[in-house]
């Protein structure tokens, strides 16, 4: 290949690289690269900012640290799968942030195999903190709400109870007709 050719061909794979590059800093997508003793490769922008640290940091950092504890076997055990070849499909980890706290993530992973290089993971997650949060919020006032209509049904049925053992209740309509009558006044006048 001569060497403007050769020029030209790098140039266009480094704009290439550049597009790929914004791409994966730029969606709010939590990307990683991790090689197959668990040492970070790449981290995006997004994941980064949810585990709140740098880049330079980052990058060959043992991913367990950065994995909550009760997180770290599942997800050394998918990572393990994906790299024999697995198919392992979504999957949920909780990743430790600086900032934050914990974060849930969904998301999934799969193995790299490029040319000349050791294979490795590379996952893709979402978060689902907030989601997951307001699913809690939402079962709670669900429960709530519920529980409510129990205790109103109940008061209700005691009320009824109280009512039908002591008044007599004829209720009409518009034109004089009788529309309920309580079980105490359909005893006594066989209505």
């Amino acid at each position: 290949i001569e060497g403007a050719t050769l020029e030209g061909a790098l140039s266009s794979v480094r704009e290439k690289e550049a597009k790929y590059a914004t791409l994966l800093d730029e969606t709010t997508d939590l990307i990683l690269g991790v090689d197959a003793e668990g040492r970070l490769l790449y981290a995006n922008k997004a994941l980064l900012s949810a585990w709140g640290c740098k880049s330079a940091e980052a990058t060959g950092m043992e991913l367990s640290g950065l994995i909550a504890p009760e997180s770290r076997d599942h997800f050394a055990a998918t990572l393990s799968r994906v790299l024999k070849g697995e198919a392992v499909g979504a999957f949920d980890t909780v990743i430790l942030s600086k900032s934050r706290g914990r974060v849930l993530a969904r998301g999934r992973a799969a193995i790299q195999i490029e040319y000349g290089r050791p294979p490795h993971v590379r996952g893709v997650f979402q978060d689902v903190t907030a989601r997951s949060r307001a699913k809690k919020r939402s079962s709670v006032r669900l429960a709530a709400t519920k529980a409510r209509r129990r205790r109103s049904g109940k008061a209700l049925g005691d009320l009824r109870a109280a009512v039908d053992s002591s008044a007599l209740v004829v209720v009409t309509d518009a034109a004089g007709r009788i529309a309920f009558v309580n079980d105490l006044a359909a005893g006594i006048s066989g209505y």
